[in-house]
């Protein structure tokens, strides 16, 4: 039985899911480390990076698909008023960084047991960002992991016989 399956079936009502959002960008002037639902900072043990604090931004996660799905992917809403991530997305734009989209790492950890994730960490990619008066709302979902072409690619430069085919 997961962990995470666990926390469900026998955990007590006093102690919360925590959950996080890592986002980066290599044009990014910082990574943020935000928390859905404790409005107190909170540090966490983080498997790859170590402790690192998450502070509280008001937000709404919402799951594309269930957890054990390969597709699995995240909606996420925040109360972020374009004081923060307009001007990432502007400095994203001046370094001409947008071959490279932000990428969003997800977990969820118990309020009682910091160092160690009950779900994730789950890296994900931000595919689009769309910006409002009440915020930003954005759906991250996994990298395109397994792309492959087969067959050859047939190009005038290469083939100028085939114009006459056409």
């Amino acid at each position: 039985m997961s962990a995470y399956t666990e926390f469900f079936l026998s955990s007590s009502r006093s102690i919360a899911q925590l959950q996080l959002l890592r986002i980066s960008h290599p044009n990014f002037t910082q990574t943020y480390r935000k928390i859905r639902n404790s409005r107190l900072a909170v540090t966490v043990t983080d498997p790859d990076e170590g402790d690192q604090e998450y502070t509280y931004l008001p937000m709404k996660i919402t799951a594309l698909a269930t957890k054990d799905d390969l597709d699995t992917g995240i909606k996420v809403d925040m109360g972020d008023l374009g004081e923060v991530f307009p001007k990432e997305v502007d400095a994203v734009d001046n370094a001409d960084g947008y071959g490279t989209k932000p990428e969003v790492k997800y977990s969820i950890y118990a309020s009682n047991d910091l160092t160690t994730p009950l779900y994730g960490p789950v890296t994900l990619q931000i595919k689009d960002i769309a910006f409002s008066h009440e915020g930003i709302s954005f759906e991250a979902s996994p990298p395109s992991l397994n792309v492959n072409k087969t067959g050859i690619l047939y190009q005038y430069t290469q083939f100028p016989m085939l114009r006459g085919f056409i």
